[in-house]
């Protein structure tokens, strides 16, 4: 009888060992991808150039004589990781200006010409040592974008990249991630040619040459960008993975800069590649440091967040340390990753399921070798399965007792392929099975987190896979509670509401020192705000200025870069309401949108009143409600009752009184007010007494000569010459209006009061463009004098100074890039505008030398920090110059360019507005016969 069981025994041994294991499924990870998997948590480091200049992109012109820390110790950059259980560090070796951490032979942009330890220095030598020390693992960051190098954009370029690319895998040790990314090409100082580059991101760099020398040098090293070829960027800077995460990619379609960015957030289903998702994200807003970041550390409940959105998710969590100018981990930074780690800790103190009776609805050839019992033995080697028929299946893990469990950690054999599609997670609770969570892909690793329940059973339950499901990991845990930070102010966005006026022009408000027009609640404004009180459009390339200006104001972009004059708005130019949309904003949109119902429907997730156009009359507006599929058919449109800023107004309310929920919201209350026809209600209209109204300083009844746009609409709606009567006339029918917006916008912030999130909003108040209106015997806006280019632009709401005004040179492009660092969101590569953020601490600070106007084909104007102005003219081939000292004389009354005393300044200034026209990709030329206007189109870009 014993031999019979043991025959029994032993056929069963034998039979169960024949049984094999599945075929891979679908592209499967190399050896270097899954050492990469089982790092999940490491550092970025960014500390270079820019942490001395107080900059995010620095222009490749800075001395390597600013770099000079005063405490650098990468041990503690090391320690501090490894407390943080980090299993590694990314240094940004070289960043978009060209400065090398390193001392390479291939350019004295480097550490070797710093007074750092007398150019003695090397920070990646320090930090591969610290590594060393701390058992972590080193990274490199090489930017391919060097705005410093004379030869970028050209063949030779790439040589001196693959050099440095080279020396940093050669001398340092061991590698385990490449870094690059997709900001490639734009402005840059390019070794003095102070010029915009622009490259074929798709061919320039021949990546597939230089990914040779990497796995030449460094074989174990993945290779990250946007589609790998190892490792992908998630498609957002903020750390988090779509709930639904493949670790698959259709890889020959992404390349660095790939426009589509969204799709990397959860991969391609029927990816032909293995390249799972990095996200990564700072652990401030800024990626590098600035000291008005140190109370911006992100709370400990917002990390957790991201870890749970990354690494829970079926991706890695790369956070990043903008080291400070000492060059140490700031202490803020250093409490609030050892806090996570700690929280981590206590989150996966105890496995519930280790060890536990599992059942399973069904076993690949009944054998041991795929049993159940292999998610929760503590092997990484072992896995479950079923047959290749069975691609639904559950599993049941028994505690034996009821235990409180809220977090479900699962994990897929990927060594044989990404296959689970969905899956739900089951407690049993009063005698019966009750779902607790239901979600896509697993992946290297999903955890899952939800309200805590009493249960002695859980069931895992895969709905649908690819193919047979493979399980090698299922974990159960009971987390504490998440005390909410207090010692650290919440990590809450504000909200952002944009008030923006038509054809507004910079003087038009009394409290800054206009005293005729009335204008009590854009007063109160002023005096709690920032106000730049020297903000520019950078002009138009059409007679209707609003198009390009609002174009440049949306997208970051310079007026040379927009599409169609920006009458249209390609997807690759994101916008910035569209990316606060992305960055999970309610946004909402009513008024003017001159830029494409495309580019609208991109922008908003709610909105009303929306008039797509450049004007109509205020009683009679073409309006449509908000179509949440973006179509607008014309059918759909319909006329206003109301006065038009009474309307948008009330829209904007209503939305207002809608808005209950806790989501961010940012809001664009677009005025066609006070663009013409100049009308306003009776009340306001009797606000201004012709008689009482004075005409400017620079009134002429003609200007004193052909401009190329004497006889455009706008200069139509008074005859020449203009007298004192006609100029009062419109400009008192011009401060009607404005002084009934400013009532409107009162009626709107009382409202934003009165819902209770008045203080958690950013308000900001600008013009799209100013208008003449009877100075230098114009009336409209197609000039580049001061009235017509320059605008009011107002900054308030939380941790903004009062009552500061700045002359700070700026453009409205230059909001974008603002609200950005505002709201702690990555600028866009895109983007093309600077900052004002630095202004806002230190008002005195120059962020722009000078500023660049054009107008069509036929104007160009320059203006200096120092406050001299040059404005070029080539009307019908005939060239005209006007030199304004704006100092001794803001109204442009004189003309000094013929003066044979300041024939220098002509002269400087002229180099210089050519310098700017080639910079910016100005298609005309001032040295060629009437500007080479014959041969010349101005791109679409």
């Amino acid at each position: 009888m014993n031999k019979i069981h043991l025959f029994i025994a032993l056929f069963t041994l034998v039979a169960c060992s024949r049984v094999k294991p599945p075929e891979p499924f679908g592209p499967v990870p190399s050896e270097r991808q899954l050492e990469w998997h089982e790092m999940e948590f490491y550092a970025f480091v960014h500390f270079n150039m820019n942490t001395f200049t107080d900059k995010e992109w620095g222009f490749g012109d800075e001395s390597p004589e600013l770099f000079n820390p005063t405490e650098l110790d990468c041990r503690q950059w090391a320690r501090v990781c490894k407390e943080a259980g980090m299993k590694g560090i990314i240094l940004t070796a070289k960043h978009h200006d060209g400065f090398c951490l390193w001392p390479s032979q291939y350019t004295e942009h480097s550490v070797k010409n710093s007074p750092w330890k007398d150019g003695k220095g090397d920070v990646v030598a320090e930090l591969a040592n610290a590594c060393k020390e701390y058992g972590l693992k080193m990274g490199i960051y090489l930017s391919p974008w060097d705005r410093n190098h004379a030869d970028y954009g050209k063949p030779e370029y790439i040589t001196y990249y693959r050099n440095q690319l080279r020396e940093l895998l050669t001398n340092y040790g061991k590698v385990f991630e490449v870094w690059f990314d997709g900001a490639n090409g734009g402005t840059g100082y390019y070794g003095g040619a102070n010029e915009n580059r622009k490259i074929d991101r798709e061919t320039y760099y021949d990546w597939d040459n230089t990914y040779i020398i990497i796995r030449e040098l460094q074989p174990q090293a993945v290779i990250f960008s946007d589609g790998g070829p190892d490792i992908r960027w998630v498609g957002n800077e903020q750390g988090w993975a779509n709930p639904d995460n493949w670790c698959l990619l259709r890889r020959e379609e992404v390349y660095p800069g790939y426009g589509r960015y969204k799709e990397l957030r959860s991969g391609h289903e029927d990816g032909t590649h293995w390249v799972p998702a990095e996200c990564d994200v700072s652990i401030r807003p800024g990626w590098y440091y600035h000291p008005v970041q140190d109370n911006q550390v992100k709370s400990l409940t917002h990390l957790l967040n991201i870890y749970y959105r990354s690494i829970g998710r079926n991706a890695s969590f790369l956070l990043n340390f903008p080291v400070d100018s000492r060059g140490l981990i700031h202490e803020n930074d250093v409490k609030q990753v050892l806090k996570l780690a700690e929280t981590i800790g206590k989150d996966f103190a105890k496995d519930l399921a280790r060890g536990k009776k599992v059942q399973a609805s069904q076993i690949r050839g009944n054998s041991r070798k795929f049993s159940p019992r292999n998610v929760n033995d503590g092997k990484k080697d072992t896995y479950w399965t079923t047959d290749d028929q069975a691609t639904t299946a559950n599993l049941v893990i028994n505690l034996g007792k009821p235990a409180s469990i809220n977090r479900f950690l699962v994990q897929e054999y990927i060594p044989l392929g990404q296959r689970v599609q969905q899956f739900t997670v089951e407690a049993f609770l009063n005698d019966s099975w009750q779902e607790i969570a239901s979600e896509t892909t697993i992946g290297y690793k999903r955890i899952l987190r939800f309200t805590t329940v009493e249960t002695g059973k859980i069931r895992f339950k895969i709905t649908q896979s690819k193919a047979c499901p493979v399980v090698s990991n299922i974990e159960l845990y009971n987390a504490p509670v998440v005390i909410k930070e207090v010692e650290i102010p919440p990590d809450k966005k504000p909200n952002i509401l944009f008030l923006f006026t038509d054809d507004q022009r910079f003087n038009t408000i009394n409290a800054l020192g206009n005293k005729e027009v009335q204008t009590p609640y854009m007063d109160k404004l002023v005096h709690n705000s920032i106000t730049f009180t020297h903000a520019h459009i950078m002009g138009g390339t059409s007679g209707a200025i609003c198009m390009p200006s609002r174009a440049m104001l949306l997208t970051g972009k310079t007026l040379f870069h927009l599409e169609k004059k920006g009458a249209s708005i390609p997807d690759e130019h994101i916008m910035f309401p569209e990316l606060l949309r992305e960055e999970g904003y309610k946004t909402f949109g009513t008024g003017k949108w001159h830029n494409s119902r495309q580019a609208y429907a991109r922008c908003f997730t709610h909105g009303g009143k929306i008039m797509f156009g450049g004007m109509s009359n205020h009683l009679k507006v073409p309006v449509y409600d908000f179509d949440p599929s973006g179509e607008y058919p014309k059918e759909k449109q319909y006329t206003g009752e109301k006065f038009s800023s009474e309307m948008f107004t009330d829209e904007a309310i209503k939305f207002l009184e809608n808005d209950t929920g806790d989501d961010p919201f940012f809001m664009y209350v677009s005025f066609t007010a006070p663009h013409d026809p100049r009308m306003a209600p009776k009340e306001y209209e009797e606000i201004y007494p012709r008689e009482r109204i004075l005409v400017p300083e620079n009134f002429m009844p003609e200007n004193p000569f052909d401009n190329g746009e004497m006889k455009i609409r706008d200069e139509k709606l008074a005859p020449w010459p203009r007298t004192e009567e006609i100029v009062r006339d419109h400009i008192g029918a011009y401060y009607a209006m404005i002084t009934h917006t400013d009532a409107q916008i009162s009626r709107l912030v009382d409202a934003l009061e009165k819902n209770g999130k008045a203080e958690n909003t950013i308000i900001i108040f600008a013009g799209d463009n100013g208008l003449a209106v009877g100075q230098h015997g114009l009336l409209g806006k197609q000039n580049l004098y001061e009235h017509s280019i320059r605008v009011p632009l107002i900054f308030t709401g939380p941790g903004i100074s009062k009552s500061i005004r700045t002359d700070a040179l700026c453009y409205l492009n230059d909001i974008y890039p603002t609200l950005c660092e505002m709201t702690g969101i990555p600028i866009p590569g895109t983007v093309e505008g600077k900052s004002l953020v630095p202004v806002f601490k230190k008002p005195k600070t120059d962020i722009r030398d000078d500023l660049f106007y054009a107008y069509r084909n036929i104007q160009r104007g320059i203006r200096t920090n120092d406050n001299w102005k040059l404005i070029a003219y080539n009307v019908k081939n005939r060239d005209t110059t006007q030199l304004f000292n704006l100092n001794k004389d803001p109204w442009e009354k004189n003309n000094l360019a013929n003066d044979p005393k300041y024939q220098e300044k002509v002269n400087e200034l002229t180099e210089r507005l050519k310098s700017y026209m080639k910079r910016i990709d100005d298609p005309m030329d001032l040295d060629k016969e009437n500007w080479g206007k014959e041969k010349v189109v101005i791109p679409a870009h």
